[in-house]
């Protein structure tokens, strides 16, 4: 594998195959929130063993730029990737392009793609854990998030997970804001992308009926779900879907059979 960035989006880390001759697509990689980009690290090899090129974005406010967190933050960091994707693609003479992303990444991949429905470079996405419906008590801190936007909420993910120890409220905020603009826009216009939603129905924050029925509304009419359970000693970490160690041998094994088999299907775009 060969690595490295762009100067002109740095936020990306770009892995290669040693070989690009028979190179099959581009793959961006999006974290959820407050996790650390290299937990994706895992799902880099297999996509580059599997020949794709593959970017380990880094989301605004993850930067150690925790000021920065904000919907159009995150808007611009898709835009930019977008445009990095496409410039790729220019180079390589037209290659599929997807995504893999996961929580917080999925939802604002949503948000993007709904701002720009005929102009974003995605021919399917697999999305783990995605944050499209809250559980409800993950609705709490909406009331405190006005007053004390600044307040500390400890994190109780492990430190080889987490980007910072705390996340002040405002972070919440922001997902809030995107959670609720996709609501509305997915209302007026469903999301025409082939999409595969990847989680455990037992996660601690999203809620898996929740996703259902968005699904039986045809908010997401070429979406397809499927449910794994993670080894009971993940209790309480459900919704870290993203690497072998946090899913175990046989989800893993699974996931990544399953993304393989969905990026080589062909695209209805």
């Amino acid at each position: 594998m060969k690595s490295g960035t762009h100067p002109q989006d740095d936020f990306i880390s770009w892995t290669r195959p040693q070989s690009e001759e028979t190179l099959r697509g581009l793959v961006l990689l999006v974290h959820g929130l407050n996790l650390k980009a290299s937990r994706m690290q895992a799902l880099v090899r297999v996509l580059v063993d599997s020949g794709y090129m593959v970017g380990n974005m880094t989301l605004s406010g993850h930067r150690g730029d925790k000021l920065e967190a904000s919907r159009e933050a995150w808007l611009r960091d898709y835009e930019r990737a977008s445009l990095a994707l496409k410039t790729l693609n220019q180079e390589h003479g037209g290659l599929p392009t997807y995504a893999v992303c996961m929580s917080l990444g999925a939802l604002t991949l949503v948000d993007f793609v709904t701002e720009h429905p005929q102009h974003h470079p995605f021919n399917k996405v697999l999305m783990l854990a995605p944050a499209l419906s809250l559980r409800w008590y993950s609705h709490v801190f909406r009331a405190f998030c006005r007053w004390l936007p600044w307040f500390p909420i400890p994190s109780l993910s492990h430190a080889k997970d987490r980007v910072y120890r705390s996340l002040p409220l405002r972070f919440y905020t922001e997902l809030y804001k995107v959670h609720d603009a996709i609501f509305r826009k997915l209302k007026a216009r469903p999301l025409q992308l082939p999409v595969t939603i990847l989680m455990d129905p037992r996660d601690e924050l999203v809620s898996y009926a929740g996703v259902e029925r968005l699904l039986q509304a045809g908010r997401l009419p070429l979406a397809h779900l499927s449910g794994h359970r993670l080894p009971e000693e993940a209790r309480g970490s459900y919704h870290l879907f993203v690497c072998p160690e946090s899913m175990g041998p046989e989800v893993w094994q699974d996931v990544t059979t399953t993304l393989q088999r969905f990026f080589n299907e062909a695209s209805t775009r």
